[in-house]
C-alpha cells in the first residue's frame, strides 16, 4: 500500500525552484516561517485541509498566500446533523 503523504517525490513534475514537501513533513518544517513564500496545496481530501487550517492557524499564513488543487468541488456537511436523529430534530 503507498501513501501518498508519506512520499517525498510528487507523481507529477514539479519546478527545480519549488520546494516540494509532502504533507507529513510540514510540521517540522521551517518552510512556513519564511514570510516570503506561497504555498500550494495539492488534494480536496482530510489530509489537503488539514495542511490549509495548520498554514492559516498556527503558521499565520496570509490566505491569498495559498492556492488549492482540487479535482472537483468538496462537499462539507455537519456529521452531528447526521448521526444525531435528537440533535436533528431540535434544529428544524
Amino acid at each position: 500500500v503507498e501513501v501518498p503523504s508519506t512520499h517525498h517525490h510528487p507523481s507529477y513534475t514539479v519546478d527545480g525552484d519549488v520546494i516540494c514537501i509532502p504533507i507529513n513533513d510540514i510540521y517540522n518544517n521551517n518552510t512556513i516561517t519564511n514570510n516570503n513564500n506561497n504555498f500550494v496545496i495539492v488534494g480536496a481530501g482530510k489530509t489537503g485541509i488539514d495542511a490549509i487550517l495548520y498554514l492559516l492557524r498556527v503558521g499565520n499564513i496570509d490566505p491569498s498566500r495559498i492556492l488549492w488543487i482540487i479535482s472537483r468541488d468538496a462537499w462539507f456537511l455537519n456529521r452531528e446533523l447526521f448521526l444525531n436523529p435528537t440533535t436533528f430534530a431540535l434544529r428544524q
